[in-house]
């Protein structure tokens, strides 16, 4: 009270000029606050640059009492934004992280929010009806905090008292002479930089006693949520290191450092304890000596590193791009270390921008003379010459376009196979250096292939197949020849064909592998050594060795380069681009060439092409480039979906497999003897069963065998291996193919001299081809393919007819041999090569009653591979079939908006479908549905969507009473399409928005996602800390997070537990028990509350076998997980947690 009766005093004393100074004094107060406010308002562009978090709904990001600055800018809003939004019927601001975006073009973009700490997304927040906030409800944007300053605003608010004890403290602080000359700069910037680290909260109860760093994923998708410098007491570190008082910590602080770092920049899915840190420790300390307050820089050194990763802590974390991240964080550390030291704000600021940046690092660590060749491909340029890591397809091409040498030494990368790329294609670089560069006649040009031991033995195979084609237990040629084919005598003795064709050697016989390339294995210690004469300086020895992974290159016993070859270990293929939109109308009967050339032209695609028959399509020897380009041009890879392979030459089969693993299984047409080689080389090249990965249909020589409507007729041609010739017949009209073969009736009458092939043999391989409307004939370089000058004096009549592929260009004059001896110039005519691409597509005329069949098939064909109509009988499916209306749309225009029960399928063009609610828009392309709730026979529904043609449209429509009506006769029918429609419904958007942007799920189709949607049980919800299952159950579900995050751990002998990994939103557990029939590997617990999709066995080995891309996937993501596993297993030996604690 005396305080009070003071002021009043002191206030009544106060002249007018004394009273008017304080009172102007009071206003420039508050217009400096105002305009301090304003000028916030303005640089931050928010109506409200600075809030108080006043709950635990954001909890562990921000906690109760911390002062958020907000900004808004024209960046666009993202998924796992936290941003401050105001709802009409709220009067406080709410502080939550965007869930979901909707992105609408010129539409308002939809945003779902939800509480980091609340298990369930905002929409019970919202106003009734509301579904999401726009732009218009959002505040601001939060980019930077102040921990627990504005818990002074909420004691104020709980407790008005406050605010006059507050006022009472600032006048008698006021009367206090402030002294602050003991606060050095050097102080504040210690404490500037605390306060930075302290932005990154610990959100885990740990024990106290280690420092653990971990990575554990959130229900935000796309980010992860980092347990920062756990346990660090960063004040009192800064004032060891500045102070000079505990030098002796120096080391120990510097690993904490370089750990937290790694954590912050890594995906590390294993947690690091107190033994990481002091075998960090060792390591560091042992590098240099270090004098009292220095700091020296740690190496980055290929040899450090390497030391660095080989601590068996670090090596058993799963870390994309090791060796780079390690060389950064060290990088990293040394800058930090140094800012501290030195007192230098920018410097920590630096840091602290680099790890806010959040950018991941794709890039693969190389030091010295390494550069990048192509895609996935890398040259270290050695005194002896190139060196090539990873062999990819048509790798020798990029060499000739870059006018570079093709390298004669080659290193196969730890993984042979990634996704759908071999990196083992070493047919056509050993062919190019034993031909070309002539290393038959010098050896020293022969091609040396490196790599580990195992690995070396299959890329044998791989060649062996290519080069040598099977052995003669492995023919089966006489199984093969039809009955009718044997009635008139027809054999074949393609052993001695083949071997006619070889190449020999100095003693006549069959040359073997090793005469074409030096195979070099890695030894135990993963070394190996190249030699080779140089001019001028002598043999020189190029030391290749092989750790972790990483490949260390020495020349004349020095260091010069190193590679880290993990990097193919975690290549994923890039996310498939969105479908283009289709203009491309297949004919009847004709042709599509996706290439006319071989595999020694730089430019050129190699020879492959689409059969068209009834409107589908039948690939022969697929380029490698067929599914980009098909997929290019909007075309849907089920309706190209059977492939022809005629032989296991690499510029004839390396696309196939691609073809295989796509999508749905395709059908594979050829002969037992070449599918067996097929199967054998694959099988080498990518480490799958991958028979299982297709159809397999065998098929014979002489017989008529139909195939999509067309009858084929298959035989031998004349080649170094086994290679399947064809001609078919559909509506009258004809194709042959002669595909790789020796044309030459001179050779043939020497062959059949010498008995090597029968006068029936001889009638087949002069005349199979020549009788049908279009020939396509290969040519190339002799003995082994057929010369233009011999298919020059072929008749005018029969030229006409011919399509010249696998020759890249046709001259205009060739040598003729005259019978007299003399050899003459005569000019090329009538021989042409075919232009490529679809829009050169050749259309052999058919009658119009097939044209009319084609349609009908075609239109039938669409409704039975609708998937909610798979189980649908035969009659059902035509009565839906003769019920269904053809309606055609103009481009732009809408969809009749008259029938609101309509569903329909795409048979031509594109159809945009937009939600009239969220303005969400989807794709429909050909071969495409949509509309299936009209289909429900329990409900009625009325449509919500808008269909709009992209492009001129052509649609199979079929109205709900329609099919209603249909379906009623049987309604066990009926309900399962009920079952399965409200499944779709209820499983799209997480499926469409969280699922389709994961590894496993991100390349499927709108119908591959449709059919996941149907095949996802209920959602099951789970609290903090339940275990889902343990090691060692024999349940078998694969589970799908939805919500939330788990963490894996594994027992140890002692008893206890060891985590192995963390997984978040859209990853995927449990699929190592489903595909091995295994017990469960480790044991998975609840990190928070949590909400997960169940896959059941029967459904998802259904979905593997349907989608051969998606099972490609999962066997990569099973040896992965394997692989981690083992590492675990051996970190958690008892010898190995006994090093680790001395």
């Amino acid at each position: 009270m005396d305080f009070v009766e003071h002021s009043l005093g002191e206030l009544r004393r106060m002249n007018f000029r004394q009273f008017a100074h304080q009172a102007l004094n009071f206003a420039m107060i508050v217009c400096s606050a105002l305009m301090i406010w304003k000028g916030l308002m303005l640089v931050t562009g928010s109506e409200s640059p600075v809030v108080v978090v006043l709950s635990g709904s954001m909890e562990p990001a921000y906690w109760r009492g911390d002062l958020l600055l907000l900004t808004m800018t024209d960046e666009p809003f993202r998924v796992g934004d936290v941003v401050v939004f105001k709802l009409d019927h709220r009067p406080i601001p709410i502080v939550h992280r965007i869930l979901t975006v909707h992105e609408n073009g010129d539409l308002e973009v939809d945003m779902l929010t939800k509480g980091d700490a609340n298990p369930v997304n905002d929409r019970g927040l919202y106003e009734r009806g509301r579904m999401w906030i726009q732009k218009r409800h959002i505040i601001g944007r939060a980019t930077a905090f102040l921990p627990q300053l504005g818990m002074v605003t909420i004691a104020m608010n709980d407790y008005p008292q406050l605010k006059y004890l507050l006022i009472a403290v600032v006048k008698a602080v006021c009367h206090r002479k402030i002294n602050d000359s003991s606060t050095t700069l050097s102080r504040r910037k210690r404490h500037r930089w605390v306060q930075v680290f302290l932005r990154w909260r610990p959100h885990n109860t740990l024990c106290s006693e280690s420092i653990t760093i971990f990575v554990c994923a959130t229900n935000i998708r796309d980010r992860k949520l980092t347990a920062h410098f756990k346990e660090i007491k960063w004040e009192v570190m800064l004032d060891d290191i500045v102070g000079g008082r505990s030098i002796d910590r120096l080391e120990e602080i510097r690993g904490q450092v370089f750990l937290g770092l790694l954590a912050l920049r890594s995906n590390v899915h294993l947690h690091l304890t107190d033994p990481t840190l002091r075998s960090i420790c060792q390591l560091f300390s042992s590098q240099k000596e270090t004098n009292e307050g220095e700091c020296p820089p740690l190496p980055t050194t290929s040899e450090f590193l390497l030391s660095v990763f080989q601590l068996s802590s670090i090596h058993i974390i799963r870390m994309d791009n090791a060796f780079f991240l390690l060389k950064e964080c060290i990088q990293r550390t040394n800058q930090l270390m140094n800012a501290i030291l030195a007192q230098d704000v920018r410097g920590m600021e630096d840091i602290d921008n680099w790890i806010e940046a959040r950018v991941t690092n794709v890039e693969t660590y190389t030091d010295g003379k390494i550069r990048k060749k192509e895609r996935h491909t890398f040259i270290f340029d050695s005194l002896i010459g190139a060196i090539q890591i990873g062999i990819p397809p048509e790798t020798i091409k990029t060499s000739m376009r870059n006018k570079e040498d093709v390298p004669q030494y080659y290193i196969l990368p730890p993984q042979l196979f990634a996704e759908d790329v071999s990196f083992s294609e070493v047919e056509f670089p050993i062919f190019f250096n034993f031909f070309i560069k002539q290393a038959f006649k010098n050896p020293e040009n022969k091609v040396s292939v490196i790599g580990r031991a195992e690995h070396l033995e299959r890329v044998k195979i791989v060649f062996k197949e290519s080069v040598l084609g099977p052995d003669a237990h492995q023919i089966f040629v006489d199984e093969e020849i039809s009955p009718e084919k044997k009635k008139y005598g027809y054999n074949i003795h393609i052993k001695k064909e083949m071997d006619f064709l070889t190449v020999k050697n100095k003693n006549g016989t069959a040359a073997p592998i090793e005469d074409f390339a030096n195979f070099i294995p890695f030894d135990e210690e993963g070394t190996a050594y190249l030699r080779r004469n140089v001019h001028g300086r002598g043999q020189i020895e190029v030391k290749i060795v092989s750790q972790y992974g990483l490949l260390r290159f020495f020349e004349e016993e020095k260091y010069v380069a190193s590679l880290d070859t993990n990097y193919y270990c975690n290549l994923a293929r890039d996310p498939t681009p969105q479908l283009a939109d289709c203009h491309f109308e297949p004919p009847t009967f004709g042709v599509t060439f996706l290439g006319t050339s071989h595999g020694f032209d730089k430019n050129g695609n190699t020879t492959g092409f689409i059969l068209w028959i009834n409107g589908r399509g039948i690939v022969v020897d697929p380029p490698i480039q067929t599914t980009e380009y098909l997929h290019s041009q909007g075309i849907n890879t089920t309706l190209v979906n059977r492939v022809i392979l005629t032989h296991c030459h690499s510029d004839h089969d390396s696309g196939v497999i691609r073809k295989i693993i796509e999508g749905e299984k395709i059908e594979l047409y050829t002969t037992k003897t070449i599918h067996d080689s097929y199967v054998r080389k694959m099988t080498a090249a990518t480490g799958l069963p991958i028979s299982e990965y297709y159809h397999f249909y065998p098929v014979t020589i002489g017989g008529q065998i139909p195939i999509a409507g067309a009858l084929f007729e298959f035989d031998y041609s004349f080649h170094t291996i086994p290679t399947l010739r064809f001609k078919l017949n559909f509506s009258g009209r004809s194709i042959a193919y002669s595909a790789d073969t020796l044309y030459d009736p001179k050779v043939f009458n020497e062959l059949r001299d010498a008995k090597i092939i029968t006068a029936e043999r001889e009638m087949s391989l002069r005349q199979f081809l020549f009788d049908a409307d279009l020939i396509i004939h290969e040519s190339g370089v002799p003995p082994v393919h057929t010369s233009i000058a011999v298919l020059n004096e072929l008749p005018n009549g029969l030229k006409r007819k011919m399509a010249i592929v696998h020759c890249h260009t046709i001259p205009d004059t060739v040598d003729k041999l005259l019978y007299s001896g003399e050899r003459i110039t005569v000019p090329v005519e009538n021989l042409h090569i075919p232009p490529c691409g679809l829009e050169h597509s050749m259309n052999l005329l058919v009658t119009p009653f097939e044209e009319g069949y084609c349609l009908a098939s075609k239109r039938m064909k669409l409704i039975s591979e609708v998937f909610l109509f798979r189980k649908i009988s035969p009659t059902t499916l035509y009565n839906l079939y003769t019920d269904a209306r053809i309606v055609k749309v103009q481009a732009g225009n809408v969809l009749d908006q008259s029938r609101e029960d309509l569903f329909f399928i795409v048979e031509k063009g594109c159809v945009e479908i937009v939600e009239k609610s969220t303005g969400r828009r989807t794709i429909v392309r050909p071969g495409e549905w949509y509309g299936e709730n009209v289909l429900r026979t329990d409900r009625d529904v009325v449509r919500t969507t808008e269909a709009i043609a992209r492009t001129e449209a052509v649609l199979l429509t079929l109205t709900g009473d329609a099919f209603k009506n249909i379906i009623r006769k049987d309604e066990l029918q009926g309900s399962r399409i009920d079952y399965d429609v409200a499944k779709i419904a209820r499983n799209r958007e997480f499926v469409h928005q969280v699922l389709s942007s994961t590894y496993l799920f991100q390349d499927l189709n709108n119908q591959q996602a449709e059919t996941i949607c149907s095949m996802l049980e209920d959602e099951k919800r789970f609290p903090r800390d339940f275990v889902i299952f343990r090691e060692g159950d024999r349940e078998s579900s694969l589970y799908i997070i939805k919500e939330g995050s788990v963490r894996l751990e594994k027992k140890t002998e002692e008893g206890g537990a060891h985590m192995m990994m963390t997984l978040g939103v859209g990853q995927v557990f449990g699929e190592m028990s489903l595909l091995t029939d295994l017990p469960r590997t480790a044991t998975v617990v609840a990190n928070e509350n949590l909400s997960l999709m169940e896959l059941r066995k029967h459904s998802f080995r259904h979905l593997l076998n349907l989608y051969q891309n998606l099972r490609v996937k999962v066997a990569m993501l099973v040896e992965q997980r394997l692989k981690e596993n083992n590492k675990l297993d051996a970190m958690l030996s008892p010898r190995t947690i006994a090093r680790l604690r001395l």
